[in-house]
Protein backbone atom coordinates (compact mmCIF):
# COMPACT_ATOMS: atom_id res chain seq x y z
CA UNK A 1 0.00 0.00 0.00
CA UNK A 2 1.30 3.49 -1.05
CA UNK A 3 1.25 6.35 0.70
CA UNK A 4 -1.34 7.85 -1.51
CA UNK A 5 -3.70 5.06 -0.76
CA UNK A 6 -4.24 5.43 2.99
CA UNK A 7 -6.30 8.13 2.86
CA UNK A 8 -8.43 6.87 0.30
CA UNK A 9 -8.74 3.32 2.22
CA UNK A 10 -9.17 5.21 5.33
CA UNK A 11 -11.87 7.26 4.14
CA UNK A 12 -13.58 4.23 2.46
CA UNK A 13 -13.91 2.61 5.98
CA UNK A 14 -14.98 5.80 7.83
CA UNK A 15 -17.77 6.02 5.43
CA UNK A 16 -18.46 2.26 5.33
CA UNK A 17 -19.00 2.42 9.12
CA UNK A 18 -21.24 5.44 8.53
CA UNK A 19 -23.12 4.12 6.21
CA UNK A 20 -23.33 1.57 8.55
CA UNK A 21 -24.71 3.51 11.79
CA UNK A 22 -26.92 5.33 9.64
CA UNK A 23 -28.66 2.18 8.00
CA UNK A 24 -29.03 0.03 11.26
CA UNK A 25 -30.33 3.34 12.96
CA UNK A 26 -33.08 3.38 10.15
CA UNK A 27 -34.25 -0.54 10.68
CA UNK A 28 -35.00 -0.24 14.10
CA UNK A 29 -38.42 0.99 15.07
CA UNK A 30 -38.19 3.96 17.30
CA UNK A 31 -40.57 3.65 20.37
CA UNK A 32 -39.53 7.58 21.69
CA UNK A 33 -42.83 9.18 22.73
CA UNK A 34 -44.69 6.51 22.78
CA UNK A 35 -46.46 5.40 26.23
CA UNK A 36 -46.02 1.70 27.41
CA UNK A 37 -49.76 1.26 26.42
CA UNK A 38 -48.77 2.13 22.64
CA UNK A 39 -46.12 0.02 22.93
CA UNK A 40 -47.77 -2.90 23.77
CA UNK A 41 -50.58 -2.44 21.07
CA UNK A 42 -47.52 -1.39 18.68
CA UNK A 43 -45.91 -4.94 18.73
CA UNK A 44 -48.89 -7.03 20.00
CA UNK A 45 -50.60 -6.47 16.28
CA UNK A 46 -49.19 -8.72 14.18
CA UNK A 47 -45.70 -8.72 15.67
CA UNK A 48 -44.73 -12.78 16.83
CA UNK A 49 -44.44 -12.47 20.36
CA UNK A 50 -40.88 -13.65 20.25
CA UNK A 51 -39.96 -10.81 18.80
CA UNK A 52 -42.58 -8.52 20.60
CA UNK A 53 -41.35 -9.39 24.14
CA UNK A 54 -38.05 -7.46 24.34
CA UNK A 55 -39.78 -4.00 23.33
CA UNK A 56 -43.20 -4.65 25.68
CA UNK A 57 -40.76 -5.83 28.35
CA UNK A 58 -38.15 -2.72 28.20
CA UNK A 59 -41.64 -0.75 28.23
CA UNK A 60 -43.26 -2.21 30.95
CA UNK A 61 -39.89 -1.51 33.16
CA UNK A 62 -40.25 2.02 32.28
CA UNK A 63 -42.50 2.45 34.89
CA UNK A 64 -43.83 0.84 38.08
CA UNK A 65 -46.35 -2.23 37.21
CA UNK A 66 -49.73 -2.33 39.07
CA UNK A 67 -51.15 -5.64 40.83
CA UNK A 68 -54.12 -6.43 42.50
CA UNK A 69 -54.27 -7.79 46.06
CA UNK A 70 -56.55 -9.20 48.59
CA UNK A 71 -55.76 -6.72 50.78
CA UNK A 72 -55.24 -8.85 53.70
CA UNK A 73 -52.05 -7.41 55.85
CA UNK A 74 -50.07 -11.03 56.34
CA UNK A 75 -48.06 -8.88 59.03
CA UNK A 76 -44.52 -9.39 56.67
CA UNK A 77 -44.32 -6.49 54.15
CA UNK A 78 -42.35 -9.24 51.86
CA UNK A 79 -45.51 -11.23 51.69
CA UNK A 80 -48.73 -10.39 49.48
CA UNK A 81 -51.33 -12.11 48.14
CA UNK A 82 -51.38 -10.77 44.61
CA UNK A 83 -54.80 -11.31 42.31
CA UNK A 84 -54.45 -14.62 40.25
CA UNK A 85 -57.10 -16.29 38.04
CA UNK A 86 -57.06 -19.76 36.21
CA UNK A 87 -57.69 -20.67 32.77
CA UNK A 88 -59.78 -23.12 31.06
CA UNK A 89 -56.84 -25.45 32.25
CA UNK A 90 -56.33 -24.63 35.21
CA UNK A 91 -53.06 -23.16 34.66
CA UNK A 92 -52.87 -19.53 36.83
CA UNK A 93 -51.87 -16.48 35.68
CA UNK A 94 -50.65 -12.93 37.81
CA UNK A 95 -52.46 -9.65 36.74
CA UNK A 96 -50.45 -6.78 36.11
CA UNK A 97 -51.48 -3.26 34.77
CA UNK A 98 -48.93 -0.85 33.25
CA UNK A 99 -50.67 2.03 34.79
CA UNK A 100 -53.34 3.35 37.66
CA UNK A 101 -55.57 3.81 34.83
CA UNK A 102 -55.05 0.61 33.04
CA UNK A 103 -55.74 -0.97 36.67
CA UNK A 104 -58.93 1.16 37.39
CA UNK A 105 -60.34 -0.30 33.89
CA UNK A 106 -60.03 -3.61 35.34
CA UNK A 107 -61.49 -2.02 38.99
CA UNK A 108 -63.53 0.39 38.62
CA UNK A 109 -64.96 0.16 42.07
CA UNK A 110 -60.94 0.21 42.98
CA UNK A 111 -59.46 -1.75 45.32
CA UNK A 112 -56.08 -2.73 46.67
CA UNK A 113 -53.05 -3.00 44.96
CA UNK A 114 -49.15 -3.13 45.13
CA UNK A 115 -46.85 -1.15 42.88
CA UNK A 116 -43.58 -3.01 42.02
CA UNK A 117 -41.21 -3.26 39.07
CA UNK A 118 -41.75 -5.78 36.20
CA UNK A 119 -38.52 -6.92 37.32
CA UNK A 120 -39.78 -7.96 40.82
CA UNK A 121 -43.28 -9.42 39.23
CA UNK A 122 -41.58 -11.16 36.74
CA UNK A 123 -39.45 -12.79 39.39
CA UNK A 124 -42.03 -13.25 41.21
CA UNK A 125 -44.11 -15.34 38.76
CA UNK A 126 -41.09 -17.07 37.33
CA UNK A 127 -39.89 -18.54 41.03
CA UNK A 128 -43.76 -20.21 41.22
CA UNK A 129 -44.24 -22.61 38.83
CA UNK A 130 -48.14 -22.56 39.59
CA UNK A 131 -47.98 -19.19 38.04
CA UNK A 132 -48.22 -19.78 33.45
CA UNK A 133 -48.24 -16.47 32.65
CA UNK A 134 -48.58 -12.51 33.49
CA UNK A 135 -51.74 -11.04 32.51
CA UNK A 136 -50.68 -7.57 31.26
CA UNK A 137 -53.41 -4.88 31.14
CA UNK A 138 -56.38 -7.62 30.75
CA UNK A 139 -59.43 -4.65 30.95
CA UNK A 140 -57.79 -3.13 27.69
CA UNK A 141 -57.75 -3.59 23.55
CA UNK A 142 -54.17 -3.77 24.53
CA UNK A 143 -53.64 -6.30 26.80
CA UNK A 144 -50.77 -8.86 26.41
CA UNK A 145 -50.30 -11.94 27.97
CA UNK A 146 -46.76 -12.99 28.45
CA UNK A 147 -46.14 -16.52 28.61
CA UNK A 148 -44.01 -18.39 30.86
CA UNK A 149 -42.02 -19.97 28.05
CA UNK A 150 -41.36 -16.31 27.28
CA UNK A 151 -40.28 -15.26 30.72
CA UNK A 152 -36.55 -16.08 29.91
CA UNK A 153 -36.93 -13.45 26.67
CA UNK A 154 -38.45 -10.80 29.31
CA UNK A 155 -35.73 -11.25 31.36
CA UNK A 156 -33.19 -10.90 28.82
CA UNK A 157 -34.31 -7.45 27.50
CA UNK A 158 -34.59 -6.24 30.61
CA UNK A 159 -30.77 -7.37 31.10
CA UNK A 160 -30.34 -5.31 27.91
CA UNK A 161 -29.63 -8.42 25.25
CA UNK A 162 -32.34 -9.98 22.92
CA UNK A 163 -34.87 -12.31 23.44
CA UNK A 164 -33.58 -15.85 22.62
CA UNK A 165 -34.71 -17.59 19.52
CA UNK A 166 -38.32 -19.00 19.77
CA UNK A 167 -38.47 -22.38 21.21
CA UNK A 168 -35.46 -21.67 23.88
CA UNK A 169 -38.60 -20.38 26.65
CA UNK A 170 -37.66 -20.77 30.19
Amino acid sequence: MTRAETPAILAALILAGLLTTACNRSEAPTDQGLTTEQIIQKYRSGVPMEKAIGPIARALASGPVFSGTDGQDSGDPRKINLKTNSDREGRQWLYAYSSQAEFSKAFPQGGPFVEMSFADLLGIAEANPQFAWIYINSASDGNCPILREQFRGAKEALRGGSPPPSGQGN
